[in-house]
């Protein structure tokens, strides 16, 4: 603020400024554009998810038991191997019987 000098910022000053501003502004809109398109891909998952779950808190034993199933035969897989190993290496009593 000295004498007779004009206040505020420069012309040059204002003009880069402005241009930053152009630049952030292309900067959120280029992000606004990938937004949408990740979106656009993740949205028929979620969807598929949304009624997979929907199907299973419905209550439906079909549903349930093919969600289930993949588990419960490695579960059986596992215990029938036991089971053989038990049968086949174990000493007689115990387990065995």
């Amino acid at each position: 603020m000295g004498k007779g000098g004009p206040s505020g910022p420069s012309p040059e000053v204002e003009q880069g400024m402005l241009q930053n501003q152009s630049a952030l502004v292309k900067i959120a809109q280029g992000q606004a554009k990938n937004a949408e398109q990740l979106y656009q891909l993740t949205e028929p998952g979620l969807a598929t998810a949304e009624n997979f779950y929907e199907t299973l808190a419905s209550g439906d034993p079909g549903a349930i038991m093919r969600a289930i199933s993949p588990a419960a035969q490695q579960v059986n897989e596992a215990s029938v191997g036991a089971k053989s190993n038990i049968m086949a290496n174990a000493p007689s009593g115990g387990e065995k019987n």
